[in-house]
């Protein structure tokens, strides 16, 4: 037989299990930034950044300048494929949920308040 243990539930949802109220109203107010209005926008931004502090973000930043230039020695082509590869919906830019995504792929591991921080930076 097949003696391998097996999990309906991982460590990392059971860590992280949130209230679904609370859930929802996170997925609303931070997770979907397209839904808000630029002012809407502004205020969450001003939030994180107050919340994270200048400082911390200018490391994070410098942190992703890093780990960019690691990967795109080879020049702005491979610059260029590589916001392509991140830029899921072919917007020509990138929203708050692909800048997530691209965080993770490179390994980052900031939280999502830090993560709404930085990208304020760049929106």
């Amino acid at each position: 037989g097949d003696d391998r243990v097996s999990f309906k539930k991982s460590l990392a949802h059971d860590a992280y299990c949130l209230d679904s109220d609370f859930a929802d109203t996170l997925t609303s107010t931070i997770l979907a930034p397209k839904e808000k209005t630029l002012k809407q926008r502004k205020q969450d931004y001003d939030e994180a950044k107050d919340i994270v502090g200048s400082q911390r973000i200018s490391e994070m930043e410098q942190m992703m300048r890093d780990k960019l230039q690691q990967r795109t020695k080879t020049g702005p082509f491979q610059l260029r494929k590589t916001f392509k590869y991140f830029d899921r919906d072919g917007s020509g830019g990138i929203d708050f949920s692909e800048f997530q995504r691209a965080m993770e792929l490179m390994g980052f591991q900031f939280s999502d308040i830090q993560q709404l921080a930085l990208f304020a930076r760049y929106d």
